[in-house]
């Protein structure tokens, strides 16, 4: 009699699961983070005198669904089609610098290549990536965002601050410190500054805000985080996953989305007509981006974890939305960094320890952009490089900084 009624209740938790995958709402095979931007209420579409289509959602405008524009880049955009400003690194400022790393402010890393990305100065890069976790984010999220905080920095030169509960401004120096705020945007809205749904700007943006449109008066920077999804009174919420939560915080550090590369045609076909995306809705997600855009790698990366899948927007699975010129199939990739995404990590960045003072300690495992891991005398002359030919840290002033209980 046990036995049968542990068997009955295994089965009606089984039928529900399958009645909850069996919605009637066609989105429900899509993956999640796509079934999200989905089923989120649309803003105005507006096609703009250079061509490129926006999303606009009350004072804020969005492109590709998850990608929140500066009042700058919607200017550049709107005149040129281009993210980023024409940029030249600053020659003359030195490498000693008045700031810790701890303070995100980047000082010059001297990058001279291509990335799939951001112009890569120092005003749009990070030193450590500051951040601070939002009150109303779920016990679910925040093991989220501890998993994708401990895989990017297990697999790059990429560091984080956890700043939660810091002030926001420096009184000794009187800047505002640049920081990502994790939250969950919970207005469903379209028009509200907290928006629902998986969001963030690309790279680090440091204005002060205006607290009417962004909620905030400070140099912080939003990213959203899709709230907890009941999935029945039998199984457990849906939490953000991992990958996607990395694939937000790619975003913050300067990442676009690979399948907008403007080299994809020699790879890839993007299919209008298989879209259930139309006219501007469909350009704002699967637009090409042909302005000050930086490539790393000689095609597109289809393990990238900024890259969409096949049947991403598809009316009908079986029909995918992008195919592989040479044919065949990829897999979408919400677990880890690729390769290249790695490489695009390690060339722009490097894995400072969090200080007080300005000496700029780093990590004992330095990456070079081809992946591989710096020799201890690579190491040490970079790191005397960097402080002014000092390769020895004062044995003092290391910051606790905690990312696994947010």
């Amino acid at each position: 009699m046990i036995r049968k009624t542990l068997n009955l209740k295994t089965l009606s938790l089984l039928m529900i699961a399958l009645l909850l995958s069996c919605s009637k709402d066609k989105i429900a095979d899509q993956p999640k983070h796509i079934q999200e931007i989905a089923k989120r209420a649309k803003g105005e579409f507006i096609t703009l005198e250079s061509g490129a289509t926006v999303e606009k959602r009350g004072e804020n405008y969005f492109i590709e669904g998850d990608i929140l524009l500066t009042p700058s880049q919607f200017e550049l955009i709107k005149t040129n089609n281009s993210f980023e400003a024409v940029a030249k690194e600053d020659l003359d400022q030195p490498y000693q610098n008045a700031s810790p790393a701890s303070s995100g402010r980047l000082f010059r890393t001297n990058p001279n290549t291509k990335s799939v990305g951001v112009h890569p100065n120092e005003n749009r890069m990070w030193a450590m990536v500051r951040y601070t976790v939002n009150s109303n984010v779920s016990a679910g999220a925040r093991l989220a965002i501890s998993a994708a905080i401990q895989h990017i920095e297990s697999t790059t030169n990429i560091r984080f601050y956890n700043a939660t509960g810091q002030p926001t401004y420096d009184s000794q120096w009187g800047f505002y410190y640049p920081y990502i705020e994790f939250f969950h945007g919970t207005s469903t809205n379209p028009s509200a500054w907290n928006a629902e749904g998986n969001w963030s700007t690309v790279g680090r943006w440091d204005a002060v805000k205006n607290p009417a449109t962004q909620g905030r008066g400070d140099a912080g920077q939003w990213l959203s985080l899709q709230q907890d999804e009941s999935m029945g009174p039998f199984l457990p919420p849906f939490s953000v996953p991992m990958g996607v939560v990395a694939h937000e915080i790619m975003h913050a550090i300067g990442l676009y989305h690979e399948h907008t590369r403007p080299d994809r045609d020699n790879t890839i076909t993007v299919h209008p007509d298989r879209c259930r995306l139309t006219g501007d809705d469909y350009k704002a997600n699967f637009d090409k981006r042909t302005g000050n855009y930086f490539m790393f790698g000689s095609s597109v990366d289809l393990n990238s974890i900024m890259m969409y899948g096949m049947t991403d927007f598809a009316k009908d699975a079986n029909f995918p939305v992008i195919t592989l010129n040479a044919g065949g199939t990829y897999p979408v990739n919400r677990t880890a960094l690729s390769d290249l995404d790695r490489s695009y990590a390690n060339y722009f960045y490097l894995p400072y320890i969090a200080r007080s003072d300005v000496y700029r300690e780093l990590a004992p495992t330095v990456y070079k952009s081809d992946n591989t891991v710096m020799t201890a005398q690579e190491r040490s002359s970079l790191q005397a490089y960097l402080n002014n030919g000092n390769p020895n840290p004062p044995n003092c002033c290391r910051l606790t900084n905690n990312h696994t209980n947010l």
